[in-house]
C-alpha cells in the first residue's frame, strides 16, 4: 500500500482528520498557504517543495484545529496502543542533547518549571511546533508560513513567547 494511502485509511481518516493530507501541488486545495521568505526586509514567494522530497518529515498539510485533535488523539491513546505511545514519550538517556531527550518522534524536556513535550519543523516557507505542557494541561499549536531561516520569530519561538505569557514566566 502506497504510504499517502496507509496515513489517509488508517491514520487521518479514523480521526477524522479532513484537513491534513499528503500534499500534491498539483491537487487545488482551498486555503493553501503560500510560503514566504525575507530578502533584504521584503517578503518574497518561496520556491514550491515538491512533496516526495521532504516525504513523511515534511510532506503534509493541516490546519491548527486538526493538529490539535491530533494532539489530543496522541496523548489520550487514541492513535497508538498503550505500549507504543509509552514507548513514544519515554526519555531515552542516550539522547540526552542539551538538555533534552528525544522520544520516539517527541522531544521531551522541561521549560519554565513544567515538563514540555513538543515536535517542531520546518521547511522552505513555512515552520511550526506542537507544545505540550502535561502537568498544566497547556497545549500550544504555532503554524508560520514565513521561512524559518529569514523570520526573526519562527513558529517555536512564538509558542515559547506564549507558553512564557501563560505560565506567568
Amino acid at each position: 500500500m502506497p504510504f499517502e494511502h496507509f496515513v489517509q485509511t488508517r491514520i487521518l481518516g479514523p480521526l477524522q482528520l479532513n484537513h491534513t493530507g499528503y500534499d500534491d501541488a498539483k491537487q487545488v486545495l482551498e486555503h493553501r498557504a503560500s510560503g514566504y521568505v525575507l530578502t533584504e526586509g521584503k517578503l518574497e514567494n518561496t520556491d514550491p517543495v515538491d512533496a516526495s522530497v521532504p516525504w513523511s518529515a515534511g510532506g503534509f498539510y493541516s490546519t491548527i484545529g486538526d493538529l490539535s485533535v491530533w494532539m489530543q488523539s496522541l496523548v489520550q491513546g487514541r492513535l497508538l496502543n498503550t505500549q507504543s505511545t509509552d514507548l513514544m514519550f519515554h526519555a531515552y538517556p542516550e539522547t540526552l542533547l542539551q538538555g533534552v531527550h528525544y522520544g520516539y518522534g517527541i522531544v521531551l524536556g522541561e521549560r519554565f518549571g513544567h515538563r514540555l513535550e513538543y515536535y517542531a519543523g520546518g521547511i522552505d516557507g513555512f515552520s511550526s511546533v506542537l507544545q505540550l505542557y502535561p502537568d498544566v494541561d497547556l497545549n500550544l499549536i504555532v503554524m508560520s508560513n514565513l521561512d524559518p531561516r529569514t523570520a526573526s520569530a519562527p513558529a517555536w519561538t512564538v509558542a515559547d513567547g506564549l507558553a512564557a505569557v501563560i505560565l506567568g514566566k
